[in-house]
């Protein structure tokens, strides 16, 4: 949100003529911390999509956000109605307020835009999320009252006992799998972000610890990091122009009061020079001259850098502090191992790639052989046309000709593509069938694994259900145990087919549910 466009404009409210900014002081301190919890938020979600909570955080963020700005929009609009009402008798300070205010307009309502389609993404993750996981509220509710329906009859702790150990058995199964597959997740996605702070680290020069925190502070002062590493750099460029007797680069950083060299004559560092730059320029009140000056130094895309400027260069060094206090910053070493799984990752994407070239080669030849005869085809279709001299009359002549030629060379080769396909299919079948013992093996060993570590786990549920037994009115319990455990009957279901070893056990599980 650039303050800095509404700077000096008064608006009338409830008859009070205030400043714009103070009027917007509450909107906009608001709007600051939102976006510090979205940008928080989603930081978190580039390493796990689908968590459930963390999306929903960000759907009640969303929300207030919107709302806020539309708050602060509705506030625009009607300072922009009196600005409106000024333009005749202003002058051109009013008609410089007045542009002034329908440029922070659409740039509000593009961000509001923005806002609502974030809003509406978020919807579908949440939905998608439910959908793949524990189902939708609907569902959860529909299979607690279906469990509660069979065994409301019962009147009995021990039944209801039995009842909530298979619940909780299988809410710990379904967990034990969500949480394997959240740390791959979570670990692909770590190797991911550090890849990008390390290749972006090699291209700048920046070291990575301080790369990360300013990857950190930019989102929250609504600066891209792109924007922020690119400015960086020209601004080097720019140092090394005026050491070179650029007058219109000496003379900018002059206004500023920045020196680009040392005492010795040597360039200064160029981060040292940029944020001293920054400060500088968040001193000149005037926009137009403080945007020209910010353009030669740093670029084109030196405008989008204004919320940088506005919050100064302390401010950014609050938020490095506070990316290095919440655990944001990763070490080298971290960034290393990460970088080294990426790499891994990106040579089985490009095996299997090559994979998909092998088995091209299989139809290679016949297809070679097929273009072949089809270029002649082709070549005597084209000289054909060209005989027939424009008379639209000959052109059937030479289409009846060329196409019967066109059929009978595909349903020459047609047989020989569908043999080749049939060997493959019969040849990945064999594999297959080769290999079932091995698979149902490791399918076994796989649910035996996750029973055995799951029913580790059963003593303590037991000694906790009944101490809340003890505690809680009985369908009440029962209830409960089976809203945790949502649809987790259909996990135990599967595991008593696939694990014979087990059967005995599950099937007095079901026996409690029915």
């Amino acid at each position: 949100m650039a303050e800095g466009r509404i700077k000096g404009i008064t608006i009338e409210i409830d008859g009070d003529v205030t400043g714009l900014n103070k009027a917007l002081e509450s909107t906009t301190k608001e709007l600051r911390s939102t976006q510090k919890q979205l940008n928080d938020v989603n930081r978190l979600l580039k390493l796990d999509p689908t968590n459930m909570e963390l999306l929903t955080q960000k759907q009640r963020i969303l929300g207030d956000t919107i709302k806020s700005t539309r708050d602060k929009l509705d506030t625009l609009k009607k300072a922009q109605e009196q600005a409106a009402a000024k333009l005749e008798t202003g002058g051109k300070e009013a008609q410089e307020q007045y542009e002034a205010l329908r440029r922070e307009i659409i740039s509000t309502e593009n961000y509001l835009g923005k806002l609502e389609g974030q809003a509406e993404d978020t919807e579908k993750a949440l939905n998608d999320a439910g959908n793949n996981g524990a189902g939708s509220i609907e569902e959860a509710g529909d299979a607690a009252k279906d469990a509660e329906s069979k065994v409301s009859g019962f009147g009995s702790a021990a039944k209801a006992a039995g009842v909530a150990a298979a619940a909780a058995f299988a809410a710990a199964a379904a967990a034990a799998v969500s949480a394997a597959k959240a740390l791959v997740d979570m670990t692909v996605g770590g190797a991911g972000y550090a890849d990008e702070v390390l290749t972006l680290s090699t291209q700048t020069g920046i070291a990575t610890d301080k790369l990360q925190e300013y990857m950190y502070a930019a989102e929250l002062v609504d600066v891209s990091t792109e924007t922020l590493t690119k400015s960086m750099a020209k601004n080097i460029k720019s140092m090394k122009s005026a050491s070179d007797g650029s007058a219109a680069y000496a003379e900018a950083y002059e206004q500023l009061g920045v020196s680009v060299v040392d005492a010795n004559g040597a360039l200064r560092d160029g981060e040292a020079v940029y944020w001293e730059a920054i400060d500088a320029l968040g001193k000149i009140e005037n926009e137009t001259e403080r945007d020209a000056i910010a353009m030669q130094l740093f670029g084109k895309s030196a405008q989008d850098l204004n919320p940088l400027i506005e919050s100064g260069a302390s401010r950014m060094q609050e938020l490095g502090a506070s990316a290095q206090e919440a655990g944001y910053v990763i070490s080298d070493d971290m960034l290393n191992a990460y970088g080294a799984l990426d790499d891994q990752l990106r040579y089985l994407d490009g095996g299997v790639t090559a994979a998909k070239n092998a088995l091209g080669t299989i139809l290679l030849p016949v297809l070679t052989d097929l273009a072949g005869e089809g270029v002649d085809l082709l070549g005597e279709f084209t000289q054909g046309v060209l005989n027939a001299d424009g008379d639209i009359s000959k052109l059937s002549d030479v289409i009846g000709d060329v196409l019967p030629k066109a059929i009978d060379a595909i349903m020459a080769y047609f047989p020989e593509f569908i043999e080749i396909g049939g060997e493959i299919v019969f040849s990945i079948a064999d594999g297959i069938i080769d290999n079932i013992p091995q698979i149902v093996k490791a399918g076994e060993n796989l649910i035996g694994r996750l029973a055995s570590g799951v029913f580790k786990s059963i003593p303590d549920l037991v000694k906790m259900l009944g101490s809340i037994i003890s505690e809680m009115k009985e369908t009440t319990f029962i209830v409960g145990g089976l809203i945790i455990a949502l649809k987790g009957f259909k996990i135990v279901d599967s595991l008593s087919k696939s694990v014979k070893g087990f059967t005995g056990i599950f099937s007095g599980l079901n026996a409690a549910m029915n």
